[in-house]
């Protein structure tokens, strides 16, 4: 990725969207996580291992969760996995 390609911009446009959203509540209000432009999740908090598992492994859950931390989404890699092996027991 570089800093100056056009194709960046929605993507430092929704991390500044999610800071600026924070920083409006006063600090007792601020939590740090929530959703930008009613779509699309942001997560600051200090990553935990219990939301690094539920966000990285819930083989029922969906494809794609919130990021870990950050702004979009990131793989259910355990979703993934159940699925292909679904595929495969249908083989």
């Amino acid at each position: 990725m570089v800093l100056g390609d056009p194709s960046t911009k929605p993507w430092w446009s929704s991390w500044g969207a999610a800071i600026v959203k924070e920083l409006r509540k006063s600090p007792e209000e601020r939590t740090w996580h929530g959703v930008v432009a009613g779509v699309v999740p942001y997560d600051f908090r200090f990553p935990t291992l219990e939301r690094v598992q539920a966000k990285l492994w819930t083989p029922d859950g969906p494809v794609v969760s919130p990021h870990i931390f950050g702004v979009g989404w990131t793989p259910n890699l355990g979703r993934i996995v159940a699925d292909i092996k679904s595929l495969a027991d249908r083989w």
